[in-house]
């Protein structure tokens, strides 16, 4: 792909993960109805995390054509923004939203292998997948089945990368704890890692 044309491809990425947030986002918020967290005594405002998802979603949309399979990424970003702001207000992640998103994933890795012979990629997709939810079920962490989206992805590049975005989610999710302690919301019922496992997928991936 040609530098204008992966131009014009994370333009279009950029706007077409921004749209399709806004439904995505008022669909998972019906799935995790309940009380919002604070920030200093107030509700963390629903219309002002849309506003965040939508941007979010834009940023992660328009640097999937970088990254390869970029379909696969592109429904990451546009789908994992969502996700990560989800989290952050209600400390969920809904198993209805994020199964058909793996799936979709998985489908796109699929086909890309189909087309192009990169089965082993496929297959060490899967084992990455596998290893790394497992080893979260084994801790005892939560947001196993993002953290096992998340490395599949990665798997597809190599093993390294997947302990690159290991090493990123575990940074950022220090970050989001020193975040929810100076906006003095209470870390004593953990700390929500989506954020940090997607956005860290893709910091691993952009380094690799």
């Amino acid at each position: 792909m040609g530098d204008a044309a992966t131009v014009f491809t994370g333009i279009a990425g950029a706007f077409a993960a921004a749209a399709v947030s806004v439904p995505l986002s008022v669909w998972c918020a019906t799935l995790t109805a309940g009380p919002s967290p604070t920030i200093a005594g107030r509700p963390v405002g629903m219309a002002h995390g849309r506003w965040v998802t939508v941007v979010l979603a834009a940023v992660l949309g328009g640097v999937a054509p970088l990254l390869v399979p970029f379909p696969a990424w592109w429904l990451l970003g546009a789908g994992g923004a969502v996700l990560a702001v989800v989290d952050w207000r209600t400390h969920r992640l809904p198993a209805r939203f994020v199964q058909p998103l793996a799936a979709a994933v998985a489908l796109v890795l699929l086909v890309d292998a189909a087309a192009t012979g990169q089965w082993s990629e496929l297959g060490r997709a899967a084992l990455a997948a596998a290893v790394v939810g497992s080893l979260w079920f084994v801790v005892g962490l939560g947001d196993i089945r993002v953290a096992a989206l998340a490395a599949g992805l990665l798997g597809w590049s190599g093993w390294t990368v997947v302990f690159a975005g290991q090493l990123a989610a575990s940074l950022l999710g220090v970050l989001t704890a020193a975040a929810m302690t100076a906006t003095r919301r209470s870390v004593r019922s953990g700390v929500p890692m989506g954020s940090a496992l997607i956005l860290g997928a893709f910091l691993a991936a952009l380094t690799a």
